[in-house]
């Protein structure tokens, strides 16, 4: 069998796979503490062209992985990213919370500044049309609010109280409205609350 053929790869691959099932919390952490430094360093020390070919060749990797996958792998995959970002945007404290924000609007200034203008017009007409999308449906929401038959959800709170959608004052970053379920006599809250993020810029 060739040294470093297929089926010596698979193997090996499964050995480390039941290694890790095996081990504790804290080889874990401690294991994956060793990888990040171990990375950290070989990237610090590899070539422009070494570093555009890695990441080539793990976004061609990607794209392999993505293409092959089925709707219930993806769906199953988006939960999973969903939840790990929910835990980890739970845990982080304000000051975390605004170098994130601060670090992604950076990235989006970098990426915005050497964009083509083809791109800049994609973009800006995928922003449109996104804005027109939820302007439609926040009017939609609007509209079933003023309806209380048609929008008093069958919601249950932690103690078994009845809870509704409220609308609070529109993301301060898109302009979308924010929607959270309070108890229904909650209303108040509701209208004298602080503008929100919505979902997609929690």
């Amino acid at each position: 069998m060739p040294k470093d053929s297929p089926a010596r790869r698979k193997r090996i691959r499964n050995a480390m796979r039941l290694t890790r099932a095996a081990e504790s919390d804290e080889a874990r952490e401690a294991r994956r503490t060793r990888d990040r430094m171990s990375r950290r360093r070989a990237r610090a020390a590899e070539s422009e062209e070494a570093r555009d070919l890695r990441l080539a060749s793990n976004a061609a990797c990607k794209a392999r992985r993505l293409a092959a996958e089925s709707d219930e792998e993806r769906y199953a995959r988006l939960a999973v990213n969903a939840a790990r970002q929910a835990r980890r945007r739970a845990a982080e404290s304000d000051e975390e919370r605004h170098a994130r924000l601060a670090r992604n609007a950076s990235r989006q200034a970098v990426r915005r500044a050497v964009e083509s203008d083809e791109v800049q017009d994609t973009r800006l007409s995928r922003s449109a049309a996104l804005q027109a999308r939820r302007r439609a449906a926040d009017e939609c929401d609007v509209a079933r609010c003023d309806d209380a038959d048609s929008f008093q959800f069958e919601l249950q709170g932690a103690y078994g109280e009845t809870l509704m959608l409220f609308p609070f004052p529109k993301c301060s970053h898109c302009g979308a409205l924010v929607w959270k379920a309070l108890p229904v006599d909650a209303a108040e809250e509701a209208a004298s609350c602080e503008p929100l993020l919505c979902h997609d810029h929690q």
